[in-house]
């Protein structure tokens, strides 16, 4: 629904569809919906409502992906673009408290990896279905992406179904604001929440050269055809995908707070290559690597908020964070927008600003303090 966006966007503005700046103004207005379909979703009550909008927000997400394969004026893309987000909002900050319902807590991080891997499928699917099936076609790309999405949407409505029937299950915390609970309200543990939530917020801003001109580069800097710079954007979805599964796999005796700095330098190093290669291979490496980074972290993170919370305010709390990835990633496509215009290697140099600045974050939340050592528990 969202991250594929960039290789179809590359078709559009090729075809005249779009300008090149429409690129990140659609993705900014999609980010935008999003994050206010995060903030919605956190401030919902109850089960039973929560149920009715997330089968709102599936079809939703379904009708305006087939939408946008017509021709259309730029306002009412950017209302589709803008629904859609808000729909992807609404299924991001819901699914996983209602999929990882009863999972041990010693299990969190392997069932989390596997969760979040699903994002990592969808992307690398439907960039592997665009470059075989619409290398050339914006139209038929839509298609593609809208045809897999309804696919995809049915185990997810089951979900749904299974789930509503649980009335009297309590699927989202009471009506209280997000707190830490007592036994941990301490200066040193609020620093590491808010470590984790900059940290987390970052990958956005991180991810939006890759995701939105990844494409635009390797077809324009680097010759690749369109059919190879899509399967080269389908890498993200591979790096997605082995980045859960080794998160799934890491041994529960590694600490997770230590293991979100070591993860930042992963894409730390995707950024610089990205930044500086020179040849397809290189770009390709880099796209994998920032891939891998994004899904180590978002599954680390949502293991992370479950040391540092209670159950009853973790959903919650992963919704608002959700939320603050979005701001960062809205933000950051519409300054890049217009930077993109001006210098791609200028846009580059400061998306690896940005994965410096996600490092510092993440040492945050592992001292709290920025450079000392954890406090035991």
């Amino acid at each position: 629904a969202r991250f594929d966006f960039g290789i179809i966007a590359r078709l559009m503005q090729k075809t005249g569809w779009i300008a090149t700046t429409g690129i990140g103004d659609l993705a900014g207005f999609n980010v935008a919906g999003y994050v206010i379909g995060c903030i919605h979703h956190s401030r919902s009550r109850s089960p039973q409502r929560s149920f009715k909008i997330l089968a709102l927000a599936l079809f939703v997400l379904l009708i305006t992906l087939w939408l946008e394969s017509y021709q259309s004026s730029f306002p009412i893309r950017i209302i589709l673009r803008f629904s859609n987000g808000w729909a992807a909002g609404h299924l991001v900050s819901g699914i996983p408290g209602l999929a990882l319902k009863g999972i041990p807590k010693q299990q969190s991080r392997r069932y989390t990896s596997l969760l979040m891997s699903g994002a990592g499928i969808g992307a690398l699917l439907g960039a592997l279905a665009i470059g075989t099936i619409a290398a050339d076609s914006p139209h038929m790309a839509w298609i593609v992406i809208s045809a897999s999405a309804t696919l995809l949407a049915f185990p997810v409505a089951w979900l749904l179904k299974s789930s509503s029937k649980k009335s009297d299950e309590k699927i989202l915390p009471s009506k209280t604001t997000p707190t830490i609970t007592t036994n941990k309200k301490t200066t040193n543990q609020t620093w590491k929440l808010a470590g984790l939530a900059a940290g987390y917020s970052l990958i956005g801003a991180g991810m939006v050269p890759v995701v939105l001109y990844g494409p635009l580069i390797a077809n324009e800097r680097l010759g690749a055809t369109p059919t190879l710079s899509s399967d080269s954007f389908a890498l993200f979805g591979i790096g997605s995908v082995f980045g859960c599964f080794i998160a799934s796999t890491l041994p529960r005796g590694w600490s997770t707070s230590n293991l979100l700095p070591v993860t930042s330098l992963i894409g730390l190093l995707g950024s610089i290559l990205f930044r500086v290669a020179d040849y397809l291979y290189i770009e390709m490496l880099a796209i994998f690597l920032v891939g891998s980074w994004a899904y180590m972290t978002v599954t680390l993170t949502y293991d992370r908020l479950g040391e540092l919370l209670d159950d009853s305010q973790k959903n919650r709390w992963w919704a608002l964070i959700s939320s603050f990835l979005g701001i960062s990633y809205s933000g950051f496509a519409l300054i890049f927008s217009h930077l993109a215009g001006v210098s791609i290697n200028r846009l580059l140099s400061v998306g690896i600003a940005i994965m410096i600045c996600q490092l510092f974050m993440e040492l945050l939340q592992r001292s709290g303090t920025g450079f000392g050592r954890e406090t035991t528990q």
